[in-house]
C-alpha cells in the first residue's frame, strides 16, 4: 500500500473532480466548513485550497487547511483551529485513488455526495470484491503541489 509523502497538496474528489477547501465564511466557533470548489470559474471561490499533509505514522495523517485541521463534527467535515485529529488514509489500487476514513471509527470517512458541497464524514460503502471497492464520491486524489 502506497504511503503519501508529506507535503502541500489539493485533495480532490474522484467522482466530481473538485477540489476541496475551507468555506470563505465561518459558522462560528473557529472553524470552517470543508467545501467543494465550485468548478464554475466565477462562483464564489473558497477560502484555501492547499492541504499540508503531516505524516504522523503508518496510515495516520494530520491534515492542515490555512493552519486548521480537519475534523469531524456531527459527520461533517470541518477545519478547527486546536484540533488534532487523525486521518487514516489508504490507497485502493483498484479505484486508483485513496479512502480517508476516521482513526477512530474506520469504516467511516469522507463522502462528497452529488450535489452536496460540504463534505461529509459518514459510513463507507464497500462492494463485497476483493480487493474492496468505493464508489468514487468516496475515493480522494492527492495532487502533490511542486514548489
Amino acid at each position: 500500500m502506497s504511503i503519501l509523502k508529506p507535503g502541500k497538496y489539493y485533495i480532490i474528489n474522484k467522482h466530481s473532480g473538485t477540489k476541496v477547501g475551507l468555506s470563505p465564511v465561518d459558522p462560528g466557533f473557529s472553524r470552517y466548513a470543508i467545501l467543494s470548489a465550485p468548478k464554475d470559474i466565477h462562483g464564489p471561490q473558497l477560502r484555501a485550497v492547499t492541504w499540508n499533509i503531516e505524516h504522523v505514522g503508518g496510515h495516520l495523517y494530520k491534515l492542515v487547511v490555512e493552519g486548521r485541521v480537519a475534523a469531524s463534527e456531527n459527520g461533517q467535515v470541518f477545519g478547527r483551529e486546536g484540533s488534532d485529529q487523525h486521518w487514516t488514509i489508504i490507497m485502493r489500487e483498484r479505484m486508483d485513488g485513496y479512502t480517508i476514513e476516521e482513526t477512530h471509527q474506520l469504516g467511516v470517512g469522507w463522502i462528497l455526495d452529488d450535489g452536496e458541497k460540504q463534505v461529509m464524514s459518514r459510513r463507507l460503502i464497500v462492494h463485497p470484491s476483493f480487493p474492496p471497492v468505493f464508489p468514487p464520491t468516496e475515493i480522494w486524489e492527492f495532487e502533490q503541489i511542486k514548489n
